[in-house]
């Protein structure tokens, strides 16, 4: 970053006339100049050394507001945003999500905004509505927060956006009209994964730390907290039995829903013949809807292998994908088997290379 701005700052036709002297010079002249450079700040001693910079090098200030986020620091991620935002619509969400995660929903809503006038792809025309649903959705403004929640999901097809989205929907409404919301917006989108994803975590129900192979069998499954989780991305990722040498890592309850909401305890009942009918004939459009890209197929396939209780197949077909530790999809889908394992700790740590890996995706921003 300082490398682009000791660059770019400078004017057009200064930068030009460095090139073209540069490119002039012979070997003498260039040893001569660096020498003059040592010691002193970049791209900053007349007559020395000049290292031009390629003009992408913009997005390298979000990249450092995303590790400031992985470290809470959210001052250095303001003063970034208001000294350095340019072209990079990268570096405007991160200071979205920096403010969401504070609570500080009217500077989201500006950071977001900002970001929306710079994006230049659907991945970021996804994630910045995303976050600005998020920001709605906090101030109670269902209305505007469900229409960009809807606009986000189907510029990209994303897991956590669409339990979030759930959640949200539950905690505005109830249960059974937020579900109804995402069952009408799958109907209309036939090919979304995510979404049905989400309605069939919540249909089923299956608790990793509560529910036994009968209870899922039976149809009758006991869930804690079913219409009290805001912003929440996935009850599978809530333990009750923290491991004490890890439990000040990670608020895990903010990825959830509000830590402070009440929770109730409610008797679902579900036909799970006919949902384990509807996930097999799933299962078999994925194979013509993913043809072209096993990886994206197995990601999928994985998560409803998980959600229907088929842990061993869904970590087998994990495992093939291990080497992708840089990915944040996966690591998040490994916080999720973990959590349905019952392994909490291993969890928690998923969780958190997800959300380092992922600092520009307002979702993330939920688990600090």
């Amino acid at each position: 970053a300082r490398l682009f701005h000791s660059w770019w700052d400078i004017d057009l036709h200064t930068r030009m006339d460095i090139n073209k002297a540069q490119a002039d010079m012979k070997e003498d002249d260039v040893e001569a100049a660096k020498t003059l450079s040592q010691g002193a700040e970049v791209n900053s001693v007349d007559g020395g050394w000049f290292l031009s910079q390629p003009e992408r090098c913009y997005v390298a200030d979000g990249k450092v507001a995303g590790v400031d986020l992985a470290l809470d620091k959210h001052s250095s991620i303001e003063e970034n945003y208001r000294t350095n935002l340019d072209l990079d619509d990268d570096l405007a969400r991160v200071y979205g999500n920096s403010s969401l995660a504070q609570g500080n929903t009217e500077v989201a809503h500006e950071a977001y905004r900002q970001a929306i006038q710079l994006e230049d792809s659907l991945g970021d025309r996804a994630l910045n509505r995303f976050g600005l649903a998020l920001v709605y959705a906090d101030q109670g403004k269902w209305d505007q927060a469900n229409a960009l929640f809807e606009e986000a999901l189907s510029l990209k097809d994303d897991v956590l956006m669409a339990l979030i989205w759930l959640n949200n929907a539950i905690a505005q409404n109830d249960v059974e009209t937020g579900t109804q919301i995402l069952t009408s917006w799958a109907e209309a989108n036939p090919t979304n994964s995510s979404v049905r994803i989400a309605l069939l975590q919540t249909n089923l129900n299956i608790s990793s730390n509560s529910t036994s192979t009968e209870q899922v069998e039976s149809g009758v499954i006991e869930t804690e907290g079913a219409d009290a989780t805001p912003n929440g991305a996935d009850d599978a990722d809530a333990q009750s039995d923290q491991p004490a040498d890890i439990e000040d890592e990670l608020d895990f309850d903010s990825l959830i829903g509000d830590a402070d909401s009440e929770t109730t305890s409610t008797e679902v009942t579900v036909d799970l013949t006919q949902q384990f009918a509807e996930t097999a004939e799933w299962l078999e459009n994925l194979e013509a809807w993913y043809s072209t890209s096993p990886s994206k197929k197995d990601y999928y396939t994985i998560w409803f292998l998980m959600h229907t209780g088929k842990l061993d197949d869904a970590q087998a077909l994990l495992d093939q994908y291990a080497q992708n530790v840089d990915s944040a999809e996966l690591q998040f889908l490994t916080a999720n088997l973990a959590a349905r394992q019952g392994n909490t700790k291993a969890a928690k740590e998923a969780l958190v290379r997800a959300a380092a890996l992922a600092p520009a995706h307002p979702g993330f921003a939920l688990v600090k």
